[in-house]
């Protein structure tokens, strides 16, 4: 069934567009043959939670105005 809907949905396309599906469905067979670490198993199942903290050590700066409407919406507000 699932081969049928494909053949139908590349019926119509241009043989550059096909080489591409192609490409894609190689690239998918890859990515499950090479997720044998733990952050793509986590990744693929949904699993990976994010980490808290993970910019605490980096500079991070913000405009003093930076909840100040913009200039040009100042009007309707």
């Amino acid at each position: 069934m699932t081969s049928d809907i494909l053949q139908k949905e590349v019926a119509d396309m241009s043989e550059a567009d096909i080489n591409l599906l192609i490409d894609f469905a190689r690239y998918l067979k890859y990515r499950v043959r090479n997720s044998s670490s733990q952050v793509a198993k986590e990744v693929a199942d949904g699993s990976k939670k994010r980490r808290v903290g993970f910019l605490s050590d980096a500079f991070v700066s913000i405009a003093p105005d930076f909840d100040d409407a913009l200039e040009c919406m100042k009007e309707y507000i």
